[in-house]
């Protein structure tokens, strides 16, 4: 299934790249610096996981987030509590996030489907 986003006036849609396809979409909290909470898109495509922050958040320095889904070595939903909440911030204690490892690190995505983000992820990349 191809997924055909939307623009909206608070948060840019990604560059996709020549031939790039939409697979998922969905409202996004990652973290930038520990606890700070940037609002925006949570974007898979068949070649990339993208996060879009909200222009609020580009404006005082929030980052665009692209990681080619090569690098991608783990994907897990993680339950919310105090572990999560010592990493995030509030929102761990009562939301879970996908926490996702990479060639650079780890990204963590708050985010409204996180069992369908999960799923989209662990799938083999379309060829």
């Amino acid at each position: 299934m191809i997924y055909r986003p939307s623009m909206s006036a608070w948060i840019t849609c990604p560059q996709l790249q020549p031939g790039e396809h939409t697979l998922f979409r969905a409202l996004a909290n990652t973290f930038s610096g520990g606890w700070r909470a940037l609002g925006g898109w949570v974007t898979v495509t068949d070649r990339r996981l993208l996060f879009s922050p909200h222009r609020v958040d580009a404006l005082t320095g929030g980052r665009p987030i692209s990681i080619d889904r090569t690098a991608i070595r783990r994907v897990t939903v993680n339950r919310p509590g105090l572990h999560a909440a010592r990493q995030h911030g509030p929102a761990g204690l009562v939301r879970r996030h996908v926490e996702v490892q990479h060639g650079d690190g780890s990204s963590f995505f708050l985010v409204t489907r996180p069992g369908e983000l999960l799923q989209v992820l662990q799938e083999p990349i379309p060829r």
